[in-house]
């Protein structure tokens, strides 16, 4: 009765309209929305238009409630689909004056379709407003233990999950793993994971009624030990140093040591297999070759005397280099100096040195020269050679030696290594000791007296002079200077000289009235003089040396008797002296010899 009354307004309706009256066709447009209540009583809206529908997720065994009443404008109706499969869950029309109220209880959890319809099709730009509630509880839900998270080293297999993770619900249950890479089966409650890197992995569980749970475990990668030892390496010699980072780790060599560096010197594959803390295992293998570095020893420093050194590299067939750019395994070493030598394998490329120090001595030229002779001085020796060593007979070290007396000198020069000898005969004959008896001052009407000198046999020469007289009338007066020279057996010659002044005496007595005595003579400590006759008013007594050096001088008056005066020879060095008396009316001279 309600269809028919309804028809009978929309034909009134339409005739007033002047438009048909029809239900709008389903165009299955979706609005975006969620008419999922949030929980019993928890109404939730959503506004949209004819033919379009909206989503909202049901539970299994819960009763919900659909309705779009709360406005008569126009004509409603809902239906409402198991959006999986398409099965029908509710529909209603008319139900609440024009609008819509229907309700179900859905028998497995996941989304339904809620379609809005309206009768107006020509107010198909009219909206409505679509409300749900859950109107009675769920059955029994599935209800999921927290999974543990768990760690593993990369590439090691590890199994996540609980077999007692999922209860309620209803059995059986359905199991989802996601992400499906690094499982061995993502439909297992417990699969294994195998990873390299740290991955969050959900679990999806469904039951009899499809309802869902779901939880989230992390599978940590630990860190792996990093590897690195190297490149293969090649070296000449020594000793490589393998070292296998990941200080604090665990370490295996394949020689069985265990540290984490490795100390190697032959040529050898080494590797290391490294644990860390958290039981990651890494490896690594490197080719160490070590190869020989070529002996080169040219032997200590040399010297020698004149002649070449040959000098060996050793190491056949290697290459060779010397300083002095020569390339062959020996070199002939004539001149002094420093030798140095490369030797490069030419295989390897494995090289190695070595330097000598080579010295070639010269001979030194050594001549002292024709043997000598000379009368007295001395003769300088000279052995030549500026920088060299020396070793004279007597011991002395120096170039030059000064020869003093006779005899045999030798001289043995060393240069380095090599040694030269010479030697002179060296002969220094004594120069005669000559002396003449000096006279000092003789009047000019003396007599020609006789000269007297030591040794005997020599010469006498000078004014006034013959043979060995001095006649002092030939001489004249003045001052004339006798030389008494002597040549001995060795025809060294030696002279010695006085001087005489030849005086005119005038009023001088040239008799020998007075008389001069001296005693003792040799003196020694003191010596008298005696002046016989001695009448004067004025004397004067001077002692002079051999040279002429005036070395005592006295005065004296008034004396008419003998005169007598005793003098000291302290103060006199030992040796021939000459005592003079002037009166000034005559000069007496007397030799004194003081020991």
């Amino acid at each position: 009765m309600k269809k028919k009354l309804l028809f009978l307004l929309i034909a009134v309706t339409s005739l007033t309209a002047t438009n048909a009256f029809a239900q709008c066709a389903n165009s299955a447009a979706f609005t975006p929305g969620n008419l999922t209540p949030s929980g019993v009583g928890s109404p939730t809206a959503v506004t949209y238009g004819a033919g379009q529908y909206v989503l909202a997720y049901v539970q299994a065994g819960a009763n919900y409630s659909v309705t779009t009443c709360g406005s008569s404008s126009y004509d409603t109706q809902l239906t409402v689909y198991d959006d999986a499969s398409g099965a029908f869950y509710a529909y209603n029309d008319d139900y609440c004056g024009l609008q819509s109220n229907t309700s179900f209880t859905p028998p497995v959890c996941g989304y339904v379709r809620v379609i809005l319809m309206q009768y107006s099709c020509n107010g198909s730009g009219l909206t409505a407003t679509v409300t749900m509630s859950m109107n009675s509880a769920p059955g029994p839900l599935p209800t999921i233990t927290a999974l543990h998270d768990t760690a593993t080293c990369p590439g090691i297999p590890v199994v996540i999950g609980d077999s007692t993770t999922v209860s309620s619900g209803t059995p059986p249950y359905r199991y989802m793993w996601m992400p499906t890479a690094n499982l061995n089966d993502t439909s297992l409650v417990e699969p294994t994971a195998t990873i390299d890197t740290t991955t969050s992995f959900i679990l999806l569980v469904k039951d009899a009624n499809n309802c869902p749970v779901r939880d989230t475990l992390v599978v940590t990668a630990y860190p792996v030990p990093t590897r690195n030892l190297g490149n293969d390496t090649a070296q000449c010699g020594g000793m490589v140093l393998l070292n296998a980072g990941n200080a604090g780790a665990a370490y295996l060599w394949n020689n069985s040591t265990t540290a984490q560096t490795l100390s190697v010197g032959s040529t050898q594959q080494y590797s290391v297999t490294v644990t860390n803390a958290n039981g990651c295992i890494n490896s690594d293998t490197v080719q160490v070759t070590i190869n020989t570095i070529p002996v080169v020893n040219l032997g200590m420093d040399t010297t020698q005397c004149t002649g070449t050194i040959v000098l060996d590299a050793g190491n056949a067939g290697s290459n060779y280099l010397w300083n002095d750019s020569t390339m062959m395994q020996t070199l002939t070493a004539s001149t002094s100096g420093m030798y140095y030598i490369a030797v490069t394998n030419p295989v390897t490329s494995c090289h190695a040195a070595d330097s000598i120090q080579v010295t070639i001595d010269s001979i030194p030229v050594v001549n002292l020269g024709m043997d000598t002779t000379q009368c007295g001085g001395t003769i300088v020796l000279d052995a030549g050679n500026t920088g060299l060593m020396y070793l004279w007979n007597d011991g002395t070290t120096t170039q030059t030696l000064t020869s003093a007396t006779s005899g045999m000198y030798a001289v043995t020069v060393t240069n380095g290594s090599c040694t030269a000898s010479s030697s002179i005969n060296v002969t220094i004959n004594a120069i005669p000791t000559v002396t003449i008896d000096p006279v000092s001052t003789v009047c000019e009407n003396y007599p020609a007296f006789t000269l007297t000198g030591t040794p005997a046999g020599g010469t006498y020469t000078g004014t006034g002079v013959s043979a060995s007289t001095f006649d002092p009338a030939m001489a004249g007066t003045g001052t004339f200077v006798v030389t008494y020279t002597v040549t001995d057996s060795n025809s060294c010659t030696s002279m010695d000289s006085t001087s005489i002044m030849v005086d005119i005496c005038t009023g001088i007595a040239s008799s020998n009235a007075s008389e001069l005595d001296v005693y003792p003579n040799p003196a020694k400590g003191m010596f008298n003089i005696v002046f016989t006759n001695a009448d004067f008013d004025h004397l004067i007594i001077s002692i002079t040396d051999i040279q002429g050096k005036e070395v005592y001088s006295f005065y004296d008056k008034n004396n008419s008797a003998e005169y007598r005066k005793t003098i000291s020879t302290e103060g006199l060095a030992k040796g021939i002296y000459y005592i003079k008396l002037n009166t000034g009316k005559n000069i007496r001279m007397k030799k004194l010899v003081i020991q």
